[in-house]
């Protein structure tokens, strides 16, 4: 019986000395490793559903934060791709209904604490296909002078897939067509898009097929025609020494009506009214009106064109050589040596103007006033007499050489002169 004692004392005393053990070794391991918290945000919500469902008027990937905690080493692993956030709705019903969401991580030792939030309000229906009819809608006709006949789609309605409430939604599919620039038949594939009663588009509902084929039968019509306008501008008119630099109009079509006798009689092109050109020297707009038969009616575009005419002067240049340069501005007791002391001037100009220049209208002048004794380079001035202000200047060379030099008994150097 003591020996029994003494073996259930010394057991007791090995299971105390192994808890202890493992009480010291997770203190250790917490110490360590401890455990942190971390929220990670945007974690997507996949949506579970059950065939023949879907859910509507929600994101397309609603996403939550989630609050996970564990060992530090393991959290510093963790990405949101390691956590799986599902909402599971293959049990419900049609209409507006609020789900718990359930999170899975894929990393051992992390626990989610928390998911903000923890549920979701959505709104279920059921999917459902309906035949919906076709709409084919002109959105431009074709230019003036061409009619067209009905278009004609090889198919009368199409079938509209999505959420039922969506699909009730749908009228009909329409097919859009743009004849703005078509003159000729045609067979056009159209995108068809499905539109509510008010001719707005339904969206997340699919149409299938697709597209449709339309064919239009485009024409001439026989009692409209297409003119080109022409200005009938009087060059001869122009004043001398001036050019014409550009001519823009607008309209520069139009279209009229009237018999197709009368229509097969008129010029491809039809003039303004002659525009006069006498004493324009700018430019200028001038509203003048298209010359027409009485017989004809004006249907697109206007009788008056308004024309603008860019003018402006001819231009020539002309050189003037041996122009003496004339020097101002040294004082007294002081003598300038140029080189050269001649120069070329070239003027450039309205023709007018510059042919009425003689040589003794320019003059070349260097003013030395405050220089120091010495050599250095001067840019002279030209002065072109009776203020010709709409000239231009070369020198040729453009720069000459003064020498400035002191005379026996000048004890100053050059000044400013009054």
């Amino acid at each position: 019986m003591a020996q029994r004692s003494s073996l259930m004392y010394n057991l007791s005393w090995l299971a105390a000395s192994f808890v202890l053990a493992f009480l010291v070794w997770i203190l250790a391991t917490v110490q360590a490793d401890p455990i942190a918290q971390q929220t990670l945000s945007n974690v997507p919500v996949t949506i579970v559903m059950r065939d023949g469902y879907t859910v509507i008027d929600m994101p397309r990937t609603p996403t939550v934060r989630v609050i996970v905690q564990g060992q530090q080493s393991a959290i510093r692993l963790l990405t949101v791709d390691d956590i799986s956030v599902r909402a599971n709705l293959t049990d419900v019903e049609p209409g507006q209904i609020t789900v718990p969401l359930t999170v899975t991580i894929g990393r051992r030792g992390i626990y989610a604490a928390d998911t903000q939030p923890s549920q979701i309000t959505v709104t279920v229906d059921q999917i459902t296909t309906a035949q919906k009819p076709l709409e084919i809608n002109v959105t431009a006709a074709p230019p003036v002078d061409f009619a067209y006949d009905p278009p004609q789609a090889d198919m009368l309605q199409a079938a509209v897939t999505g959420a039922s409430s969506k699909v009730n939604q749908v009228v009909a599919v329409r097919a859009q067509l743009d004849l703005s620039n078509r003159r000729n038949p045609l067979d056009i594939v159209t995108p068809l898009v499905p539109i509510d009663v008010q001719g707005n588009r339904v969206n997340d509902v699919t149409v299938e097929p697709r597209t449709t084929t339309v064919s239009v039968n485009i024409y001439a019509r026989e009692d409209v025609r297409q003119l080109t306008i022409r200005p009938a501008i009087k060059l001869d008119t122009l004043e001398a020494g001036y050019m014409l630099t550009s001519i823009g109009y607008e309209p520069q079509t139009l279209y009229v009506s009237g018999s197709a006798d009368h229509l097969s009689q008129l010029p491809a092109t039809v003039e303004t009214a002659p525009i006069d050109l006498s004493g324009r020297t700018e430019d200028f707009s001038v509203d003048v009106e298209v010359e027409l038969p009485d017989d004809v009616v004006i249907l697109s575009g206007s009788s008056t064109v308004t024309v603008t005419l860019g003018i402006s002067a001819q231009t020539t240049a002309r050189q003037i050589d041996t122009v003496p340069i004339e020097v101002i501005g040294l004082s007294e007791g002081f003598t300038a040596a140029l080189t050269p002391d001649i120069i070329s001037v070239v003027i450039s100009g309205p023709v007018s103007v510059v042919n009425q220049i003689s040589p003794l209208d320019v003059r070349a002048i260097v003013d030395l006033n405050g220089l120091p004794v010495g050599t250095q380079e001067v840019v002279p001035r030209v002065i072109i007499q009776q203020g010709r202000a709409s000239l231009d200047t070369t020198l040729l060379p453009a720069v000459v050489t003064v020498n400035i030099l002191q005379t026996d008994g000048a004890t100053v150097e050059p000044t400013s002169t009054p």
